[in-house]
């Protein structure tokens, strides 16, 4: 009966005789009310609920005012769900019993379980005013402590209720709880295990732990954690969620998403998981699902504001950016301090082109988490969209500062190198092997020797790497090459990591002889699958571009590797052999020298543009009607400079 005090005397079973069971307790004549009394804390003992509360309320009918019946129904009704009862009975047991400590833990534990943590609180403490040296209301105290999110009060009541108990096993748990919330891993890891040396079959300290190492991205023991805490509690309903967790977080989308489903077909009512499945299904490329997923975890807790910023992430990618905007503002009402929804807002609001909104949100995430790589980074972005390059190199280069191991905002800095006239080609250069440095030559030791069969009759095999392959300027140039391809003598494998495919996308996917959905597999799985498939010469079509797979050609899961199209530059990695150009780009003696990649200069030009088929028709000049020429240009505004100003001009 885990809602009463294990340290309760008067609760503890009286042996009676065998044949008490069979009194009809109606007659009450028969035995006296402290044995019918002691009669049903047996029942209740042993789970049998109704048998207990009949007994109780026969006691009542007799003596309403009998405190402990009072007091144990008002137990069952808490064990059943039906707190307001529970309430109701237990304050009744108090105003007869003023000096009654588990009455008023107990009501702590009905009150906090109606979502009232402040009067749940205050319960604790005024059974601690009676009996401070009960360690299962410190316990109850730091629960309802933790449930308000003061979580240095709530590890402060686990450790007093350690001090009276110190094999507490549940305490312990708790803690671990509560250290792993504050980002206290190896304390969280230590409590768990403590708990775990009192109690091995505890499966909540085993779901704690498990949440712990997958924190720590020790993925594989974390599973096997959470494995161990369901086999003890099959219908374990968190424990199947944060199995899916792990499973997503180490690359299993289709397994992260069944677990969720087992989580939520457990627990219907569980938010977390539908949030969880939601984030499971939009890495994997599936967004209405996910939607759906978000929107049903909102209808179970209007207040999730994670929810509601994972709903605007969703919502910006399936270019709903309206609908987004008031996501993300929807979970910064609910959750002022959660800056993740301004840095998300930031981001909907920069997709819009309300760059200053966007920069606007992007600070106050900056108050609330200064040192955040990731808001600097998107900070970064909406500079260098702005035109404020010099601004966006500093955004950029604090990222890189409080996350060395950051591919992607450095990536960022060098793909942004490239606008200001004034920056030396070296400099530019310098930057890109910087990179490699730091994020390619520590994988060198994963690089493996290629089987490819040396067969010289056979087709080769070329792969094809983008996040782009969508309505994309990279499409517009790389259908015509895919459509061209002699199938006679290649075979084409498009590699691809879009997130939000459209019908270019599976016009591309048709063209192509395999198509590999890359969204959600990590650098290892995406190297391994290419090696699998025999990748003869593997081509990336983003450079250092959003979007990009870089640190898998770091890999060379590929004998030859080639960079072309979507990035204007070298990629600075000594695992890339090629990059593709013409003599107009790369006039033959001038870049070699600024590049990694071997240039490989096509005869003519190297690019061959497919206008978009749902392009209108070209119009009469307005010359005809103006009198004067209109210039325009579709670049993005961080490459129009005052030099490139001044040789329009000079042009026109």
């Amino acid at each position: 009966m885990p809602l009463v005090s294990p340290t309760i005397g008067w609760i503890l079973a009286v042996a009676l005789a065998d044949l008490l069971q069979t009194i009809q307790i109606s007659i009450m004549s028969e035995v006296t009310i402290q044995q019918a009394f002691e009669l049903a804390v047996q029942h209740h003992q042993a789970g049998r609920l109704k048998e207990a509360e009949s007994i109780y309320r026969q006691i009542l009918t007799i003596e309403p005012r009998q405190v402990d019946s009072l007091h144990m129904l008002g137990v069952i009704a808490s064990q059943i769900g039906r707190n307001d009862v529970a309430i109701e009975l237990i304050r009744r047991a108090i105003a007869i019993k003023s000096d009654f400590p588990q009455a008023y833990c107990n009501l702590g534990i009905a009150l906090q379980s109606a979502g009232k943590c402040d009067e749940a609180i205050a319960a604790y403490q005024q059974a601690l005013f009676f009996h401070a040296a009960d360690p299962f209301t410190h316990n109850s105290l730091g629960n309802a402590f933790r449930q308000k999110g003061h979580l240095d009060e709530a590890i402060a009541e686990y450790r007093q209720a350690l001090n009276l108990k110190p094999d507490y096993a549940e305490a312990h748990g708790n803690l671990g709880n509560t250290l792993g919330r504050k980002g206290d891993l190896e304390g969280a890891a230590a409590a768990c295990l403590q708990a775990l040396s009192f109690k091995p079959d505890y499966p909540d300290a085993l779901n704690d732990l498990g949440t712990v190492l997958r924190t720590k991205g020790k993925f594989e023991e974390a599973m096997g954690m959470y494995r161990k805490a369901i086999a003890l509690m099959p219908d374990y309903a968190e424990a199947h969620n944060n199995l899916g967790n792990a499973l997503r977080q180490s690359g299993k989308l289709d397994e992260s998403i069944a677990a969720h489903h087992k989580a939520i077909a457990l627990n219907p009512h569980l938010a977390a998981a539908h949030n969880d499945l939601g984030i499971a299904y939009f890495e994997n490329g599936q967004l209405d699902q996910a939607m759906t997923a978000y929107q049903q975890a909102i209808a179970l807790n209007p207040a999730f504001a994670e929810a509601y910023s994972n709903l605007g992430i969703v919502l910006d990618a399936m270019g709903l950016l309206a609908e987004s905007i008031a996501a993300h503002r929807r979970a910064s009402v609910i959750r002022p301090d959660y800056f993740p929804a301004l840095n998300n807002l930031g981001n909907a609001l920069r997709e819009d082109g309300q760059l200053d909104e966007a920069l606007a949100a992007y600070r106050k995430a900056l108050l609330l988490k200064p040192e955040s790589s990731e808001i600097h980074l998107n900070s970064g972005n909406a500079l260098r969209e702005k035109g404020m390059i010099d601004e966006a190199m500093a955004a950029y280069r604090k990222a890189i500062t409080l996350t060395p191991d950051s591919s992607r905002a450095h990536s960022n800095l060098a793909y942004c190198m490239n606008f200001p006239p004034a920056i030396a080609d070296i400099a530019i250069l310098e930057e890109h092997r910087r990179w490699s440095r730091q994020h390619a030559d520590p994988l060198r030791p994963l690089i493996q020797s290629h089987n490819n069969d040396k067969d010289p009759e056979r087709k080769l095999r070329v792969g094809y790497v983008s996040s782009d392959f969508r309505a994309h300027s990279v499409a517009f140039f790389f259908e015509n090459l895919l459509a061209a391809h002699d199938r006679s003598q290649w075979e084409v494998y498009c590699y691809s990591h879009v997130i939000h495919s459209d019908a270019v996308t599976a016009r591309l996917q048709g063209l192509s002889d395999h198509w590999r959905r890359i969204i959600g597999l990590s650098d290892p799985q995406v190297a391994d699958l290419i090696r699998t498939d025999g990748i003869d010469i593997l081509v990336d079509l983003a450079g250092h571009t959003a979007g990009n797979r870089l640190t898998v050609f770091a890999r060379k899961p590929a004998p030859i590797q080639v960079t072309w199209l979507g990035y204007p530059n070298t990629t600075g990695l000594d695992t890339i052999d090629y990059r593709i150009t013409d003599a107009f780009a790369d006039p033959p003696g001038s870049t070699e020298h600024l590049h990694s990649e071997t240039l490989f200069r096509m005869p003519h030009s190297a690019w061959c543009y497919r206008p978009s088929e749902y392009a209108p028709p070209v119009s009469a000049s307005p010359v005809h009607e103006t009198d004067h020429i209109t210039f325009g240009s579709f670049n993005a505004l961080p490459k129009i400079n005052s030099p490139l100003l001044e040789l329009w001009a000079k042009i026109l």
